[in-house]
């Protein structure tokens, strides 16, 4: 993946999804079965496991894998102070026993379960979200507010997402990412994104809410760079 900005701070919506037992965080024979839920020969299977470069998936196969889905509301004040409202919702999660959803040190404030279905426990601990028990195709939803946006000069500011990555071991595996941000009312407009939109990236933009769908293995992060129009958007008079 390109980057093309040198300041990665801000917004990031990080799936890592740490799995284990109870006994050393090793995952039973039968949690690896429920894992892979596949007829492919296991041996096989962690051969041709994604190590972390970012590989978009043009042609996403049949089967329904995880998904992610992010609401990101940029707000008035957002231009000024930075923080964001993020509503985020995991389906099709993976059946296993223990599992994490991860967030990094990062500023953000009132991390909240607001969903769960098919999962024993999901509470919050720190900057990360633990389950406990999670069924096959269970789901999760999030809120959450995070100090996003950086400045760049010249009345721009950057949105950072991710690293988005579904990880087990040392492996990394296929992964849906939904990504809408909402920057209506803001005075903002969307200048650049990156990467840029190719087969497993889709962005759409209506001039108030940008749409991302990006089907891939590996990490993938996302940045949108925003220029401020008008001093009368920013609430100057």
């Amino acid at each position: 993946m390109i980057i093309l900005f040198r300041t990665l701070v801000g917004l990031l919506l990080v799936l890592t999804i740490k799995v284990g037992t109870a006994n050393d965080n090793q995952p039973s024979a039968e949690e690896l079965e429920a894992w892979f839920n596949s007829d492919t020969d296991l041996s096989e299977q962690i051969a041709q496991v994604n190590e972390g470069q970012l590989t978009f998936l043009g042609k996403p196969g049949k089967k329904p894998v995880y998904q992610a889905y992010n609401h990101v509301r940029l707000l008035p004040t957002s231009y000024r102070d930075g923080w964001v409202s993020l509503s985020q919702c995991h389906t099709r999660l993976d059946e296993i026993h223990l599992a994490q959803l991860v967030f990094p040190e990062y500023t953000l404030r009132h991390l909240q379960v607001t969903e769960q279905k098919g999962i024993e426990s999901a509470f919050v601990e720190g900057k990360s979200v633990q389950l406990k028990n999670v069924a096959k195709d269970a789901k999760l939803c999030v809120t959450m507010q995070i100090q996003a946006l950086t400045a760049q000069g010249k009345g721009r500011v950057m949105l950072t997402n991710g690293p988005f990555q579904r990880r087990f071991l040392d492996g990394y595996y296929p992964l849906n990412v939904l990504l809408l941000i909402d920057y209506s009312g803001t005075g903002l407009r969307p200048v650049m994104t990156s990467p840029v939109a190719q087969a497993g990236m889709k962005i759409t933009d209506d001039g108030n809410r940008m749409g991302i769908d990006a089907h891939f293995e590996g990490v993938l992060r996302t940045q949108v760079l925003f220029q401020m129009e008008t001093d009368k958007s920013r609430g100057k008079k």
